[in-house]
């Protein structure tokens, strides 16, 4: 039993290392991390959100049904370029 649990932890660290090394390289390419197409969303209330979990179908199958927003403050839109600076670190 607790080589399962050693197992298990020690996988899930390995899986975090290798996307927090993903997402250095998109860094280091793009100058910011990649969202997928269709992750940011307007809500009702007129505020953008990002969902940045799950990113793949393993994570999908992995853990079902949970997903996770980044909500932006109320001034962040897109269409103003406010966006990209928010995402990208630029914003003053």
């Amino acid at each position: 039993m607790s080589g399962e649990e050693w197992i298990s932890g020690a996988l899930a660290v390995i899986r975090q290392l290798r996307l927090f090394i993903e997402s250095l390289r998109e860094i280091e390419q793009d100058g910011r991390p990649v969202l997928p197409d269709g992750a940011v969303h307007r809500i009702p209330t007129g505020e953008l959100t990002a969902t940045v979990f799950p990113r793949g179908t393993l994570e999908r199958v992995i853990c079902p049904g949970t997903r996770i927003d980044v909500w932006m403050q109320p001034e962040v839109d897109e269409s103003k370029g406010r966006f990209v600076e928010v995402w990208t670190g630029n914003a003053r």
